[in-house]
C-alpha cells in the first residue's frame, strides 16, 4: 500500500490523494474534471487509502493528524458528506469477508463490519503480527505508517515481515572532493546532524529502541563521546544558537510537535517557544535572534514563519503560499533567507531578502533540497539527488548568485526533501554526512498465506445475532 494509494473502482472511477498533505479526490478513468470527495478538518493533515465500499455510495479512508502514528479510519457517505469513525490504524481496507482491517504498530487488526448499516459488529482483534510499515523520521516522531500488506479477492494474504535488525548509520566527514573520513560515531540510527558553531560537537537526532523513540544527543568530535540532551517525549530537529550556548529542538512531550530551547550547561530552565496547538519545526536562527521555522497547520501545507525577540512569543508568517515551502536558512548576516519551494512543480532553492520586501532569486537549476549557508555567507550549499551542490553568493552592492556546481556525489542518507540531513564545518571545507553502514542487512522476503479469509473469519467473528 502506498502512502496515498489510488483505488480504481468497479465503475471506472479513480479515487486518490494527489499529494501528501491533501484530501481525497475522484476522477473518471477516461479523464475529465477532478472532484473533491473529502475535506480536511482543522486538525487533519491528510486523507489516505481511499476505497469505495460495495454499492459505490460510501467511501472508506484514513485521516492523519499531527499524531501520524495513530490514523483514524472513517466511512463517509458520498451523498451527504457525513462520516463516522470505524477503526484505528493505517491502510484501512474492507474485505469480501465483511471485515475492516488496519495496521496498528505492526499488528493487523480486524473487526466485522456491516456495509449497509455502516457500523462495526464486533470488537477489533489482532489477526497478524509483525507486519512491516515503511519507516521514516517524520517531524519529531518516527513514523511507522505505510503497511506492507495486501489481499486478493479470493483470500490470499501477502505481507512483508518486520526487519528484526536495527538500522545502523555513521556520521562521516566528507571533504569538497568527496573524500571520506570517519568521525568515530557509528553503529546508531542517526538523523539531522548539526555541527556546533565552534566545530567541536555535533547535535544529532538518534532513533532508539528499534525506531520506537528518538532523542537529541551531543557527540564530542575530539573525545568521541556521547551525552544525552533530551529524554521526555520524542525529540528531534536540533538547532544551535548562534553563540553555541543553547540548543533548540522539537518535542511532542506536551502534545503537538512544538519548539523548545534550553542551555547546554543547565544554567536556566527549558523554554517553550511559540507555543501552539499545531506542529512547528525550527530551522534557523539569525545572528540577531530571529527564529525561522516551518508551520504545517492549518492548511496542511508547509509555510515559513518567524519569531522575533520582541514578539513575546507571538510569531508572524513570512511566506504563505498555496505551495509547500520549507528548510528556511538565514544567511550569516541575517539579510537573506534561503528556502525550498515546490511552486514550479518540483523542489527548487530560492533566496529572498529578509525581512523583505523584494523579489526572490532562484538558486538551483535542476531541482534542489536542503539548503545550508557557509559560515562566511559566500556560498550556499544544497543537495540535488545524490550530489552536493554549491553556489557562489555575492550580496553587495546587490545580491547575485553564481552557477550551481557539483562538489561531490554519494549515497548518503536523507530524511525528507525539506529537512537538511547534513551539516557544514565552520571553515566550509568539510561536511558531516549520514551514511548507512549495515553490513549484513536482513534478507527481504514476502510471506504469502493461502486461504487466509477462513482464518480471518475464525479469529474475528461477528457478535451480531441475525
Amino acid at each position: 500500500m502506498a502512502s496515498s494509494a489510488p483505488s480504481w473502482e468497479s465503475d471506472d472511477t479513480i479515487v486518490f490523494t494527489p499529494t501528501s498533505g491533501a484530501s481525497i479526490w475522484r476522477v473518471s478513468a477516461s479523464g475529465g474534471a477532478l472532484t473533491a470527495v473529502t475535506t480536511l478538518t482543522e486538525n487533519e493533515t491528510s486523507h489516505r487509502w481511499p476505497q469505495l465500499l460495495p454499492g459505490g455510495r460510501t467511501l472508506l479512508f484514513s485521516a492523519l493528524t499531527a499524531s501520524v502514528n495513530d490514523p483514524q479510519a472513517y466511512v463517509q457517505s458520498l451523498e451527504t458528506g457525513q462520516r463516522r469513525p470505524v477503526i484505528k490504524g493505517a491502510g484501512a481496507r474492507y474485505l469480501p469477508t465483511g471485515h475492516l482491517v488496519a495496521v496498528q504498530a505492526g499488528a493487523l487488526m480486524a473487526v466485522p463490519f456491516d456495509p449497509v448499516r455502516l457500523e462495526t459488529t464486533g470488537t477489533p482483534v489482532a489477526v497478524l503480527s509483525g507486519v512491516m510499515q515503511v519507516r521514516r523520521l517524520r517531524n519529531a516522531t518516527v513514523t511507522n505508517l505505510v503497511p506492507q500488506v495486501t489481499f486478493s479477492s479470493t483470500g490470499t494474504l501477502a505481507y512483508i515481515p518486520v526487519n528484526p535488525r536495527p538500522r545502523q548509520n555513521a556520521l562521516i566527514w566528507v571533504d569538497r572532493t568527496g573524500r571520506e573520513q570517519p568521525t568515530g560515531a557509528s553503529g546508531g540510527d542517526y538523523f539531522q546532524p548539526r555541527v556546533s558553531p565552534d566545530g567541536r560537537r555535533v547535535a544529532v537526532t538518534v532513533l532508539e529502541g528499534g525506531g520506537d523513540h528518538n532523542d537529541v544527543w551531543l557527540y564530542d568530535l575530539t573525545r568521541e563521546t556521547w551525552s544525552r540532551f533530551t529524554s521526555e517525549g520524542d525529540n528531534a530537529f536540533p538547532l544551535w544558537a548562534p553563540d553555541g550556548r543553547k540548543l533548540t529542538y522539537v518535542s511532542n512531550k506536551a502534545g503537538p510537535d512544538n519548539i523548545y530551547r534550553k542551555p547546554l550547561d543547565g544554567s536556566g530552565p527549558e523554554e517553550r517557544l511559540a507555543a501552539s496547538d499545531r506542529p512547528n519545526y525550527p530551522f534557523s536562527w539569525s545572528a540577531d535572534g530571529v527564529l525561522a521555522f516551518v508551520s504545517i497547520f492549518p492548511r496542511a501545507v508547509q509555510d515559513i514563519w518567524v519569531l522575533r525577540p520582541d514578539q513575546a512569543g507571538k510569531p508572524a508568517p513570512f511566506l504563505e503560499t498555496p505551495f509547500g515551502e520549507g528548510a528556511p536558512a538565514f544567511s550569516p548576516d541575517g539579510r537573506w533567507l534561503a528556502y525550498v519551494s515546490n511552486e514550479s512543480g518540483r523542489n527548487e532553492i530560492h533566496v529572498r531578502p529578509f525581512p523583505g520586501p523584494g523579489e526572490k532569486v532562484t538558486i538551483s537549476a535542476e531541482g534542489g533540497n536542503e539548503p545550508v549557508w557557509s559560515r562566511n555567507g559566500r556560498e550556499l550549499f544544497y543537495r540535488s539527488g545524490d550530489a552536493m551542490m554549491a553556489v557562489d553568493i555575492v550580496t553587495s552592492p546587490v545580491f547575485a548568485a553564481g552557477k550551481p556546481r557539483r562538489l561531490f556525489e554519494g549515497n548518503y542518507e536523507t530524511t525528507t526533501a525539506l529537512w537538511p540531513n547534513y551539516s557544514v564545518a565552520p571553515d566550509g571545507q568539510r561536511f558531516v554526512m549520514v551514511k548507512r553502514i549495515d553490513r549484513e542487512p536482513a534478507p527481504a522476503q514476502i510471506n504469502v498465506v493461502l486461504n487466509w479469509f477462513d482464518e480471518l473469519k475464525r479469529l474475528a467473528p461477528s457478535s451480531r445475532r441475525e
